[in-house]
């Protein structure tokens, strides 16, 4: 405020100017912006007193206020990156129905990883004529001529359960327990989860189901069937023409995986595959069998003769 003048009983005049301004620009109105100026004390002539004016120097200094910014939450995307447009702010401490605004300048996540209440620094501008009246949070010098406060926000886990699985190799029968590998599970988004793995182990033919648990900054889970397939290698080159007995452990072998095959998830197209398998081995054992008939018969008439 200006410095008080009272007691004065003659016809005095008090006029302000901004301070370093031009005398010309002297008013009666008194000054209410933060600011330096000069005030100017001065009476007239009379017929019983001389002419006199006092000057002096005064600042009306900005008034603090205070101010807090409320962050958006956001889902784990892996950078620091943040909607500036959702961050909102709210000031205390303006004077009657005086108005700023506010701009967001920069503002990032402290760490992409999934947190509650991490910090979000704000840097800000303040805008409005009556911006220049109030003194605002700072981040020091180096932050000048902008403002800086902090917000708390969330990152939440990203949801795996729309990821796509991609298998590591494919397995066929051994005979022993295996485990298909999961090679990466990665979101629409294109992002790499992290994640458990269970079911993924089994050791006879057929379909199985896998499923992936996001883990860390993934959550939710994603399933994906998995072929443990059959091993037709001892019966690929054989034909009813060519079978011998000497192929008659290598065809009981592939059909005993067939017929232990676990097929509650298979579909038909897999189902029709495994049939078609059997029905091989089959018809090779048919042939088999007859021939040995035929081999009696010939040499039970030899015996005969």
């Amino acid at each position: 405020s200006s410095p008080a003048v009272s007691n004065i009983p003659y016809n005095e005049k008090v006029e302000y100017k901004v301070y370093g301004e031009d005398d010309s620009t002297y008013t009666e109105e008194v000054p209410v912006n933060a600011g330096k100026y000069t005030v100017r004390i001065s009476v007239a002539e009379t017929d019983k007193t001389t002419s006199a004016a006092e000057i002096a120097d005064f600042t009306v200094d900005k008034k603090k206020v205070s101010v807090t910014a409320t962050a958006p939450d956001k889902v784990y995307d892996g950078t620091v990156n943040i909607d500036t447009s959702a961050i909102e702010f709210t000031v205390s401490g303006l004077i009657n129905d005086e108005t700023v605004g506010f701009a967001v300048k920069e503002a990032w996540y402290n760490g992409p990883s999934v947190g509650e209440n991490k910090q979000v620094p704000v840097v800000f501008n303040v805008t409005g004529d009556a911006a220049e009246n109030y003194e605002f949070p700072t981040g020091g010098e180096y932050m000048a001529p902008d403002y800086f406060i902090e917000a708390t926000a969330a990152i939440t886990a990203k949801d795996i359960s729309d990821a796509f699985i991609i298998l590591g190799d494919a397995l066929t029968y051994n005979g022993a327990e295996q485990t298909q590998a999961v090679e990466k599970v990665v979101t629409p988004d294109d992002l790499e989860a992290t994640y458990d793995v269970s079911g993924n182990t089994a050791k006879n033919v057929g379909i199985y189901m896998l499923t992936v648990k996001g883990n860390g900054n993934f959550t939710g889970e994603a399933m994906i069937s998995y072929e443990i397939a059959p091993d037709t290698s001892g019966i690929e080159s054989l034909t009813e023409d060519n079978v011998t007995s000497a192929d008659k452990d290598d065809i009981e072998a592939v059909k005993s995986q067939i017929e232990n095959a676990v097929t509650d998830l298979a579909d038909d197209e897999t189902k029709e595959k495994y049939k078609e398998i059997a029905d091989k081995c089959d018809d090779l054992l048919d042939k088999l069998e007859k021939v040995a008939e035929a081999t009696d018969t010939e040499n039970t008439e030899k015996v005969k003769d």
